[in-house]
């Protein structure tokens, strides 16, 4: 009984209290296990509906996100970034404003949605396409509507009942659209999840979170403020979906949809590296950055020092094992069909070691203020990705593209490194030892095992 006391005032002493460095403890614990949840979830309803569909199913879907993706990015007018930076402070008007525009572009991006479909269908010679299209296109009009109160409890590094109210969303979504593939096997299930995930993400907003009185209102000088400030963000989300789904459009128009649907168990699981990094550094860096940037300017290399420790020692375990042992993960997992997925994952996870290098300071710019030099950062790492899986594309074929986007990672880095040297950030030991580190185990592996490589 003493033992357990004392674990508990300890835990207490770790995680509790209101300073910075206590909530950046309890919130990066929090967002991790709800991303370690929510990622466990995917994979587990993704080797579900593989036995229940076939491959082609999810390349189609792999389609259909991607449209999602691009008009969600497209469309980015920067409200959550703006709500977390704001140094003055956010009062119910400026939360009625940015849920009124909110609305209005889930609304226009169902309208897009709906005139695109055909024009994609066509693109890709599916007829199939036109109507999932059109029933996907329901989520944005449905997610316009969700509460903007979590986004407060995100500014104060609150993330506990932001955690369970996502986590609730997507566990209550993924049930429904089991029972439905269950019940009648399709993939306009899929298709359906997205609506499922919207509807319960705006149901949880209202009833997990004191909203007030929000409402919709209109005010020009908070308008024109979102929008000064969104205008960079907007270009930089733009090429922020380059950055991260241009692998797949430029894959998509080379692969059958069949072997597309192989890619997207491989892209599936590397992505678990991209999504936890992203959780921890816009989730909790981000909002860090912020506030400790204008109030303790001092402890602020001291402390990201500290925070990319943490993120490697986190991170880059995950890379090496992906990379080492993708291709024995697939062939256990998944029937022959995906077995193609193994080599894919590899070559990506390690590419994937580089983006956890530059996602850990590459939201400094956007923390001070300066979203025009965070626009021009997305640019340098879109043509970064992009030229790497041409060059590969046209020397190696498939095989090239793959192994450009891992080294489109690797190429933004110093040019990252280079545009944030005015706030005083340079690469130190860590980089260089995490980095070297797992390439030279990496390497070390496929030298015994062999290269990944189409079989």
């Amino acid at each position: 009984m003493q033992f357990v006391n004392k674990v508990s005032i300890r835990l207490r002493t770790f995680f509790g209290g209101e300073s910075l460095s206590a909530r950046a403890r309890s919130g990066g614990t929090i967002l991790l296990l709800a991303e370690f949840y929510s990622n466990g979830l995917r994979l587990l309803s993704n080797l579900v509906m593989t036995r229940l569909l076939y491959p082609e199913a999810f390349g189609l879907m792999l389609i259909v996100n991607l449209v999602f993706s691009a008009l969600g990015m497209l469309s980015d007018v920067g409200i959550r970034s703006a709500i977390i930076s704001r140094k003055a402070d956010v009062d119910e008007k400026f939360l009625n404003v940015a849920w009124t525009i909110s609305i209005v572009r889930g609304f226009c991006l169902c309208l897009i949605a709906v005139c695109i479909a055909k024009p994609v269908a066509i693109l890709y010679g599916s007829n199939e396409l036109f109507g999932l299209i059109l029933l996907a296109a329901v989520a944005p009009a449905v997610q316009g509507f969700t509460s903007p109160i979590p986004l407060l409890y995100e500014k104060k590094l609150q993330f506990f009942r932001v955690a369970i109210f996502r986590a609730a969303a997507q566990s209550l979504a993924l049930i429904v659209t089991l029972i439905w593939l269950f019940i009648s096997p399709s993939i306009w299930a899929l298709a359906a999840h997205g609506i499922f995930g919207a509807l319960f993400l705006v149901g949880f907003s209202f009833l997990l979170f004191s909203s007030g009185k929000i409402w919709w209102e209109w005010d020009r000088t908070i308008a024109k403020e979102l929008f000064h400030f969104g205008k960079w963000v907007l270009l930089a989300t733009a090429l922020t979906f380059m950055g991260r789904q241009g692998d797949s459009l430029i894959v998509s128009r080379f692969l059958s949809i069949e072997m597309l649907g192989v890619f997207s168990i491989a892209i599936t699981f590397a992505k678990l590296i991209e999504m936890v990094v992203e959780k921890l550094s816009w989730g909790l860096l981000f909002p860090l950055f912020s506030e400790v940037k204008s109030d303790q300017p001092d402890v602020f290399h001291r402390r990201l020092l500290k925070l990319r420790l943490a993120m490697y020692s986190l991170c880059f375990p995950l890379v090496v094992f992906l990379a080492t042992l993708g291709r024995d993960v697939i062939s256990i997992l998944y029937d022959a069909r995906y077995h193609q997925a193994g080599w894919m994952l590899e070559v990506l996870a390690l590419g994937f070691g580089f983006y956890i290098l530059t996602s850990a300071v590459n939201s400094i710019p956007l923390a001070h203020e300066d979203s025009k030099r965070h626009m021009w950062l997305q640019f340098l790492r879109v043509a970064s990705i992009l030229v790497s899986m041409l060059v590969g594309g046209v020397w190696f074929g498939t095989t090239g593209l793959i192994w450009g986007i891992a080294a489109g990672q690797a190429l933004y880095y110093p040019l990252l490194q280079y545009a944030i040297r005015d706030f005083g950030i340079r690469p130190g030991y860590l980089d260089l030892v995490f980095a070297g580190g797992t390439v030279a185990l990496v390497a070390l592996t496929w030298g015994i095992r062999g290269i990944p490589s189409p079989v």
